[in-house]
């Protein structure tokens, strides 16, 4: 008798010990998959900036490129009439009156593309493209086309405050630049854009 209740307690001991292993294995599973669920989330999570991220700098840098080229648009189109004006360029190889035209056109495009630099950019590239738009708002204006008598000094400032305003493009460029791409801070820093002599 006494093998037989040893062995029915070594039966009930050995299925005690099997169901708490498999309880601890269940438990153990559990854990895991669950583990596993919230690193899913945390790395959809991660992923999900980063695109949010990806995508703000993709419209970031567009507004900007769309600036800068209008502002730099702005710059040419400035260069073309006052030569027009100070030469009388009649028989060039460009309509003076388009040459009038684009002028006058030329601010509008530069304009709505600093509205959306003005939402989109942080405080520091908005502020150099504000120094743009001021260095544009103080290009002297020679008169309309077609007009006579401008003399050397007053094209010399109209000219002098283009080159200014193209600098300053230089620079919005340099800084949003930075923003798109920081630089490693042992770098040495990119060197000032010159401004370029346009015919």
């Amino acid at each position: 008798m006494d093998q037989g209740i040893a062995g029915l307690l070594g039966a009930a001991v050995g299925a005690l010990a099997g169901g708490s292993a498999a309880v601890a294995a269940a438990w153990l599973g559990r854990n895991g998959m669950k583990q596993q669920a919230e690193a899913m989330v945390q790395q959809a999570e991660r992923q999900a900036g980063a695109q949010s991220e990806q995508w703000k700098r993709t419209v970031l840098r567009d507004c900007c490129i769309a600036f800068a080229d209008a502002a730099r648009h702005r710059v040419h189109a400035v260069h073309r009439y006052n030569a027009l004006l100070m030469y009388d360029q009649r028989g060039y190889h460009q309509d003076p009156d388009e040459i009038a035209r684009t002028f006058y056109e030329s601010g509008i495009p530069m304009w709505t593309a600093y509205l959306a630099v003005e939402l989109e950019a942080n405080d520091e590239i908005r502020e150099a493209a504000l120094l743009v738009t001021q260095a544009s708002s103080a290009i002297p204006f020679l008169g309309r086309w077609p007009v006579a008598g401008i003399t050397q000094e007053a094209y010399d400032a109209s000219e002098g405050k283009a080159s200014e305003m193209y600098e300053l493009v230089g620079e919005f460029v340099r800084i949003v630049r930075q923003r798109l791409h920081p630089r490693d801070p042992e770098a040495p820093p990119p060197t000032p854009a010159r401004a370029r002599a346009f015919p």
